[in-house]
């Protein structure tokens, strides 16, 4: 199941536009030429979809991943 816009949305505010990894704070928004506004951010799950993924053997109700609980917000 793919994440949905509504989550999306709230991902990208409670990051504040910033990465959420604590060692980086790197602004998740570039202005471009013309002013444009531009999202860097890239989404991922903190308990993986698969079992070959990092995490991915933790018990965890799969209708749950890719719900905001299980996402974080990172730059590339």
């Amino acid at each position: 199941m793919p994440i949905v816009e509504s989550v999306k949305r709230q991902l990208e505010r409670s990051a504040g536009g910033y990465c959420q990894n604590r060692d980086c704070r790197r602004r998740l928004f570039e202005i471009h030429e013309g002013g444009q506004r531009v999202s860097v951010a890239e989404l991922a799950h903190i308990i993986g979809k698969t079992r070959r993924s990092p995490r991915g053997r933790v018990r965890y109700d799969k209708s749950a991943l890719d719900q905001f609980e299980n996402i974080i917000v990172l730059c590339p």
